[in-house]
C-alpha cells in the first residue's frame, strides 16, 4: 500500500532491489546479483543494469477496508491504484425539498472522478449508522440545471478547490478510510452529510492536500449559499453528525 520510487542515487528500500534482483537471478542464473544488503554493492549492481536516468516504480495495490461501513463499486478496483487526482468538489443535489452533499476527488483533463457518498443505512437497530459508497465517475461532479421559479435549484453548484499538486486517488482513500475511520459515523436524526464532506475537506487541509484556509472558505460558501436558497432547503448552521471508534 505505497508507492516506492528508485533512482540512480539509491534506492529508498534495498531489501525490495535485493528481492528484486535475486528474483532475475533466479530464473536466469547470469543476471548479476548481490549477496548482502550493502548499499555500495547494491548501488554499484545498479548502475550495471539501468541507465543513469532510469526510473523504477513499484506500485503496490491498494483496496479500501474490508467494513459494512463502505460499500465500492465492481468498477472502481481498476481505477483506485491508478487514477491521477486534482481537485475535490462538494455538491449538493436536491431531493425537491432538501440538499444531499456528496464529495468528488476528481480528474478535470480526464473528466472523470471517485465519489464519496454518505448516507444513514436507516437499519432498524441503528438507522443512524453511515454507510459510504466509494465509487468512480464519468464526471467532475453532479452539475447544477436551470429550475422553475419558485423551485429550489437541482444542485447547489460545487465548492470547488484544486489539491496544491496531483496525487493518487489511493492516497486521499487511504487516508480518509484507513488512517482516519471516516466511514465511522452516525447521522444526526438522518442528517449531517454536508457535515461528513466538511471534515473530509478538513482533513485535506490537515494534511496538506488542500491549501491552509479552504475550510474557511467553505464556511462563507455555506452561509452564502443558505441566503442564496433559503434555510429551509440549505439548513445552516449545517446539523452535525458524530464519529465513533
Amino acid at each position: 500500500m505505497s508507492e516506492l520510487n528508485f533512482d540512480q542515487s539509491g534506492f529508498t528500500s534495498i531489501g525490495f532491489m535485493t528481492l528484486y534482483l535475486m528474483y532475475n537471478h533466479y530464473i536466469n542464473p547470469s543476471f548479476p546479483i548481490v549477496d548482502s544488503l550493502d548499499l555500495q554493492q547494491v548501488r554499484a549492481t545498479s548502475s550495471r543494469l539501468f541507465p543513469a536516468d532510469y526510473k523504477f516504480t513499484a506500485i503496490m495495490s491498494y483496496a479500501l477496508p474490508n467494513r459494512t461501513s463502505i460499500q465500492s463499486t465492481p468498477n472502481l478496483q481498476a481505477h483506485l491504484a491508478t487514477l491521477e487526482v486534482d481537485g475535490i468538489a462538494i455538491v449538493g443535489t436536491s431531493n425537491g425539498h432538501i440538499y444531499h452533499f456528496r464529495a468528488f476527488i476528481y480528474n478535470r483533463a480526464l473528466d472523470c472522478s471517485v465519489s464519496f457518498d454518505c448516507n444513514p443505512t436507516y437499519e432498524a437497530l441503528d438507522p443512524d449508522r453511515a454507510r459510504v459508497a466509494v465509487d468512480f465517475k464519468t464526471y467532475l461532479w453532479a452539475k447544477s440545471q436551470n429550475t422553475s421559479p419558485g423551485q429550489i435549484p437541482p444542485s447547489t453548484g460545487a465548492f470547488e478547490v484544486k489539491l496544491q499538486t496531483s496525487t493518487k486517488v489511493w492516497k486521499i482513500c487511504n487516508v480518509v478510510f484507513n488512517t482516519l475511520k471516516r466511514d465511522q459515523y452516525r447521522f444526526n436524526g438522518g442528517m449531517g452529510c454536508r457535515h461528513w464532506c466538511a471534515i473530509i475537506l478538513g482533513d485535506l487541509e490537515v494534511y496538506g492536500y488542500v491549501p491552509r484556509g479552504t475550510t474557511v472558505q467553505f464556511e462563507a460558501w455555506e452561509q452564502a449559499k443558505c441566503r442564496e436558497v433559503g434555510v429551509a432547503a440549505f439548513i445552516h448552521p449545517r446539523v452535525e453528525g458524530a464519529f465513533y471508534n
